[in-house]
């Protein structure tokens, strides 16, 4: 075998001499490794890694405010919808009508007494009990907001008390004249009531509203900075990074084409690509490319010259 392979090296030189293949026009270049080697690959880098920490920064922050707005609007709605201020708004109500109601009851047992003196000379007895209690429970009817079971137990009493002196509304002994004015100043009273509920009532629904109003406000003022300000405010900044990242890329770029040039001049090549995947027997001139902007850089780049 070892003399037929040396024979066969014999015979083959002895033919007719091949010609040598052409010198390659393509050439390829690393083009990572390449701005890797510029001289201005570290503000590059610096500059890459400032837009990374804008874009952190900025979805950090993203993410607090919508956590931050969550958090307030739940607050918010809780506050609005707190039983506790319901309440303290229903007993103020219930307050002062019964405040109001308290004072109609008090003329109409002076005018009670009023007739009583004037009927039978002398004052015989204050209101009873029942007689009181009448009067306020008429009153009740008439002017507080009574659920049904409290509307008929109210009812069953006055019922009671009215049977127990024969249906009359007052004294019997009082004279006709003097039931008619009682029950004439207690409709004045039932009226007055009425009025004086719904106007009590308007007032702490409207208090009711601008209390929601101004929670509202409050709210919107520490939650979050104006949306649209906020957006185009990190936009500015975002896009004046980029502009600044890209005009460094676009100058470290075109150094590396004016290398790759340069050398595709002094090695005669026709063309350069930065990356292939077919074997076009491409000359790889990175080597001499980073030694070109290594010497170019030393005395400024073409460009800034």
């Amino acid at each position: 075998m070892a003399a037929a392979l040396i024979a066969a090296a014999a015979l083959a030189g002895c033919g007719p001499k091949e010609t040598p293949p052409p010198p390659p026009t393509v050439g390829v270049a690393d083009m990572e490794q390449l701005e890797h080697a510029h001289y201005r690959y570290s503000d590059y880098f610096r500059l890459q890694q400032e837009y990374r920490n804008l874009l952190a920064e900025y979805d950090a922050e993203r993410a607090d405010l919508i956590a931050r707005s969550a958090a307030a609007q739940q607050q918010l709605a809780a506050r609005l919808d707190a039983g506790d201020r319901a309440a303290a708004l229903d007993e103020e109500y219930r307050s002062r009508l019964t405040v109001r109601q308290d004072e109609w009851n008090a003329r109409l047992q002076a005018r009670l007494q009023e007739w009583r003196q004037q009927e039978q000379g002398a004052v015989t007895a204050a209101p009873s009990a029942a007689d009181l209690e009448a009067v306020n429970l008429q009153l009740k009817l008439r002017a507080l907001p009574l659920d049904e079971p409290q509307r008929a137990a109210v009812e069953a009493r006055l019922a009671e008390i009215l049977a127990a002196r024969g249906g009359v509304e007052w004294e019997p002994s009082l004279s006709a004249a003097a039931q008619a004015d009682l029950t004439a100043l207690k409709a004045q009273a039932e009226a007055d009531l009425t009025q004086y509920a719904a106007q009590v009532q308007a007032q702490l629904l409207a208090r009711r509203d601008e209390m929601a109003a101004e929670m509202a406000r409050e709210a919107q003022a520490s939650l979050l900075p104006d949306g649209d300000a906020w957006q185009a405010q990190w936009h500015e900044r975002l896009a004046a990074k980029e502009a600044e990242l890209a005009a460094l890329q676009q100058t470290m770029r075109a150094d590396i084409a004016r290398a790759a040039q340069a050398v595709a001049e002094e090695k005669g090549l026709e063309i350069v690509f930065s990356e292939y995947r077919t074997n076009l027997g491409a000359v790889d001139i990175t080597a001499a490319m980073t030694a070109r902007m290594a010497t170019s850089s030393q005395g400024g780049t073409e460009r800034e010259k």
